[in-house]
């Protein structure tokens, strides 16, 4: 069997954004509301003494004080008091969020994209091991995956997928509009159109997976046999 070269696929350290403005704990609102106009970021991460990253402050976390004091009792609902406390805090150290929800800069664009879904944030830090911040990844970042070419989506799937099955030229034909793949053709095993399915759903860029595909023998009731040959 030809072995194909398994697609590279994005990380987060190929998508984030380097250059990041920082806070300290000390920052005072008025600091923090400035950095955020002045350089056009809508979220701050928070450094402590020792330059690791211990929070995060947004726009959301400092909409509170702008609420009328008289007002924010009336409509407050219970379970918002943290609210309340963000409002009477003066200092990135009194309104930030934390732990931070942070990514690690050698992960997948994928696993970036599920956290920020998970836990309903719209950036994440990037940081070392050690806390150490290296860039900042954005939903904006995110969605670059699904900015790659057609053709070069269709050249992952051919060269460096396909093989693995050591299919003829021709057997499996692959075609790519707008980051829908439409695969067609035949293979031997049921198994095997799910597999490749699933394989190139993953791939860098790929909106859907359409399959015409047609298989030789069904073996869907000896699945447990086939998910122990692809491991």
């Amino acid at each position: 069997m030809t072995i194909g070269v398994r697609p590279k696929r994005l990380t987060v350290a190929d998508v984030m954004t380097e250059t990041v403005i920082t806070a300290a704990e000390t920052a005072t609102f008025h600091e923090m509301a400035e950095l955020m106009e002045r350089n056009g970021v809508s979220a701050l991460p928070i450094v402590g003494l020792e330059g690791r990253v211990v929070g995060i402050v947004s726009e959301a976390d400092l909409m509170p004080k702008e609420a009328d004091p008289s007002e924010r009792r009336f409509w407050q609902r219970p379970g918002r008091e943290v609210d309340g406390n963000k409002a009477a805090g003066t200092t990135a150290g009194d309104v930030m969020t934390s732990p931070v929800v942070s990514v690690r800069p050698g992960e997948n664009v994928g696993a970036a994209a599920r956290r920020m879904l998970d836990e309903d944030v719209k950036r994440l830090p990037v940081l070392t091991g050690s806390g150490e911040l290296l860039g900042i990844v954005s939903r904006r970042d995110v969605l670059r995956v699904f900015r790659r070419d057609d053709a070069d989506i269709r050249r992952d799937i051919i060269d460096g997928v396909l093989p693995y099955w050591g299919l003829a030229p021709g057997m499996v034909e692959v075609s790519v509009a707008g980051g829908v793949v439409l695969l067609r053709g035949g293979m031997e095993r049921r198994s095997d159109i799910d597999i490749l399915v699933h394989v190139v759903e993953g791939l860098d860029g790929v909106v859907a997976v359409q399959s015409e595909l047609r298989y030789s023998f069904d073996d869907s009731h000896v699945r447990p046999a086939v998910e122990a040959r692809i491991r």
